[in-house]
């Protein structure tokens, strides 16, 4: 997790605050390594719109969710997928900082650890 925040500050002259976990896996370990790497929260998600095998049924999207998309090669009609779900729900992406910002996750002991028990985390109804 260090290594890879220095490769970063290498690259774009910072390094980076929000950590989302591999497969949204988050314990005491990963917890206290983030914190000891300088990332402020660990972020997951509500929806992964990454077409793995066929293409998944988009779901009803809600103010608040966080989609995840990976960088494989149907990410273009899966960022699409994610879009046309959150018009079709009357909602427009959104920056994900803002949000922690307002939810207080910034004034979390130890750093904001936002997390949603069993679907992945976000800003609505997730913990700071």
């Amino acid at each position: 997790m260090c290594g890879a925040g220095e490769q970063l500050q290498a690259v774009f002259g910072r390094t980076p605050k929000l950590l989302r976990p591999p497969y949204g896996a988050v314990n005491d370990d990963v917890r206290l390594a983030a914190k000891a790497c300088g990332v402020k929260a660990l972020i997951t998600w509500t929806h992964d719109f990454t077409t793995w095998g066929g293409t998944p049924p988009a779901p009803r999207l809600q103010a608040g969710d966080i989609v995840l998309l990976h960088f494989t090669p149907t990410l273009a009609a899966d960022l699409q997928r994610a879009l046309d779900a959150a018009r079709a729900a009357g909602l427009k992406p959104a920056a994900l900082m803002p949000h922690l910002k307002a939810a207080g996750c910034s004034r979390a002991r130890g750093g904001p650890w936002c997390s949603r028990p069993g679907r992945g985390g976000g800003p609505r109804g997730g913990r700071c």
